[in-house]
């Protein structure tokens, strides 16, 4: 399943995940004219992806970092806030990754 697949991965594996994106994207950029580069469907898939996965890792980081001692509520607010932004950006990627998986790079 497509959405557990992303949850089950540790933050350093979506990290390695998101590097691994990166440098089929530079590929991808190497293989295509300036011009190509513009209209090409496939590029702008693995750039959106590669930044929704940055996106989501940013909230995951702040949530993690606000969930630590001492909890005010000034810091369960923020937590509570990266958590929903976590989450949208998860859904995000995991759009992306379904666009991923049906076109060839």
């Amino acid at each position: 399943m497509v959405n557990s697949w992303i949850q089950e991965l540790t933050i350093a594996g979506r990290h390695q995940f998101r590097r691994i994106l990166r440098r089929w994207r530079y590929l991808r950029e190497l293989l295509l004219s300036r011009r190509e580069q513009r209209t090409d469907r496939n590029l702008k898939g693995l750039i959106e992806f590669q930044e929704a996965l940055g996106e989501m890792q940013n909230c995951t980081v702040v949530r993690e970092f606000y969930s630590s001692p001492p909890h005010s509520k000034r810091r369960l607010k923020l937590t509570g806030l990266a958590t929903l932004q976590e989450q949208r950006w998860l859904r995000r990627s995991e759009r992306h990754l379904g666009s991923f998986l049906r076109i060839s790079i």
